[in-house]
């Protein structure tokens, strides 16, 4: 089952560095920079090489109750564009921002959603739109190197952390108001 850590008062890049990426730097070195505190927050990891990512996300959806933005990379996963509908169909407010080439592949599930009613936008960017990131009810964060695809699942290696916390998700939900705002 995922692993859960409860930290109060931590700094953020500690939390960042040592869950998400799996590298162990020692605070000194952290505290030399301008960073913040933040509130209480409950910690989440999973691996999808021994734990089912997938059901963690579906249950942060299941229990949105005002939004969830999403910005993925990478989106086959049927389970996961049936459980956004669902929430859609519940009048949960969803808005979801994938890169333009994976939107066109062969499995992509982007078209699902906006045949569904979910606005979902592309990146218009040279590069890839390479996040992984949710930000449910402005209150909790799930991110990592987790796409939400068939493979993520099922053959590869990959990490996801769930972050409930509001002054954390505050700012992914910047970095996807800024995206949302420059893809039409």
């Amino acid at each position: 089952m995922w692993s859960r850590y409860y930290f109060k008062g931590l700094l953020v890049p500690v939390i960042t560095l040592l869950l998400a990426a799996g590298i162990a730097f020692p605070i000194e070195t952290i505290r030399d920079h301008e960073i913040g505190i933040v509130d209480p927050a409950e910690v989440i990891t999973c691996f999808s090489s021994s734990e089912n990512c997938r059901e963690l996300i579906i249950n942060e959806i299941e229990n949105a109750e005002k939004s969830i933005d999403a910005a993925v990379y990478s989106f086959t996963n049927l389970e996961l564009s049936k459980a956004l509908i669902d929430a859609h169909s519940r009048g949960v407010k969803i808005r979801f921002i994938t890169d333009n080439l994976q939107s066109k592949g062969r499995y992509s599930k982007s078209q699902f959603l906006v045949d569904s009613g979910i606005p979902v936008r592309l990146d218009g960017n040279d590069g890839y739109m390479h996040h992984k990131f949710a930000v449910f009810d402005g209150k909790s964060v799930i991110f990592g190197s987790y796409n939400w695809s068939n493979s993520a699942e099922t053959r590869n290696d990959e990490n996801l952390v769930l972050i409930r916390n509001e002054d954390f998700a505050r700012d992914f939900e910047g970095e996807f108001e800024s995206m949302w705002n420059r893809y039409k």
